[in-house]
């Protein structure tokens, strides 16, 4: 999305971190293996990922550094993915959002109608858990 962005640094969330979310397609950051044919993008040094702790929406907006992040959509907020993030959206766009496992629900119906097919009885379910925000005007 951003790979001939220069300048361009990341605040990446505990649960990002966590997740492995922010490593996905990372062109940006080592390692690197030359002799595997993975070789570091031309634009690749002037990329800072940012991964410290326990910083606030707040912190992260007054960084004029920082041009995007990975941030964590709260449960029970709302069902504003942007008031979910906490991020003032006068300040944020949001590019994408991440959807990841939430929990297993167990069908009961199923089991009634199902019972020579017992996997139709756990349900996996996903909810929107990460978004990928960028400051507006960088």
């Amino acid at each position: 999305m951003y790979a001939d962005r220069h300048a361009v640094q990341v605040h990446i969330s505990n649960l990002a971190t966590q997740t492995g979310a922010s490593l996905f397609q990372q062109t940006h950051a080592p390692p690197y293996f030359p002799d595997l044919g993975v070789r570091p993008p031309p634009l690749a040094y002037d990329w800072v990922y940012n991964k410290t702790e326990d910083v606030s929406p707040t912190s992260i907006t007054t960084d004029r550094s920082i041009t995007h992040a990975i941030v964590e959509i709260q449960d029970g907020v709302g069902m504003n993915a942007w008031e979910a993030t906490g991020f003032p959206k006068s300040s944020w766009v949001m590019m994408a959002v991440i959807p990841a496992f939430e929990k297993w629900t167990f069908n009961v119906g199923a089991l009634k109608l199902e019972l020579m097919k017992p996997w139709r009885v756990l349900e996996y379910v996903e909810g929107d858990n990460l978004a990928v925000l960028e400051r507006r005007g960088w």
